[in-house]
């Protein structure tokens, strides 16, 4: 029987916590605007765009959203010029995090020989990042954005953890039934909103669980 995992990114494939990623995050962001005054709007901007995700209802996926709340609380130039800005950065001072970024062995193990097996494997990180971002941190803990048969990202989401409808969805594109499906993460609160959409929430600190699936 194919079941499905979902595996969050940080703190679950890396050993980096969300804060501690945000923290070098956004040190490497003042880097590459270099004006502190800018950087703190920015900063501002972006911390209010991604609260905004929690509650938006319209059709828009999260990145044009995300780049529309942004714009419109920077207060000047196009939501195109902004999103190049970001795109940029992207592709050049971002790298600089790769260094930082510590793979969780065991973790990777365990998600590689659950490929093996057949079962479907999803990216469930919180969509929030556009694609190159989430694709880089793939490539950096050493694995390749293939072996994932679904990848969340600010492109193709809708919506953010720990909503239902986040985790509804991912089931409906890999097309796995909820009862089928497992989410490992190491946050109670956002990867264990899957309980909600009826998916089991396994603590990354217990892998003992996933390995007794894999030989059943």
């Amino acid at each position: 029987m194919v079941f499905c995992y979902l595996f969050d990114l940080d703190g679950t494939l890396t050993k980096n916590t969300d804060e501690e990623f945000i923290t070098r995050y956004f040190g490497l962001i003042a880097k590459y605007v270099g004006d502190p005054l800018q950087m703190e709007k920015i900063k501002k901007a972006i911390f209010s765009s991604l609260e905004a995700l929690n509650t938006k209802t319209d059709g828009r996926n999260n990145f044009d959203f995300f780049m529309g709340k942004f714009t419109k609380e920077m207060g000047y130039g196009s939501q195109e010029r902004w999103a190049d800005f970001f795109m940029k950065f992207y592709k050049t001072t971002y790298d600089e995090l790769k260094e930082f970024v510590i793979p969780r062995g065991k973790m990777i193990e365990v998600l590689e020989r659950l490929k093996e097996h057949g079962h479907k494997i999803v990216l469930a990180t919180n969509p929030i990042f556009p694609s190159i971002a989430i694709e880089k941190r793939i490539f950096w803990i050493g694995l390749n954005p293939e072996i994932f048969d679904y990848i969340t990202s600010m492109e193709n989401s809708y919506n953010v953890k720990p909503s239902e409808k986040y985790y509804r969805y991912i089931l409906e594109k890999v097309d796995c039934p909820p009862d089928r499906s497992f989410m490992i993460g190491n946050d109670s609160i956002l990867d264990g909103g899957c309980v909600k959409a009826g998916i089991q929430f396994i603590d990354v600190a217990s892998v003992d669980k996933i390995i007794d699936d894999m030989k059943n």
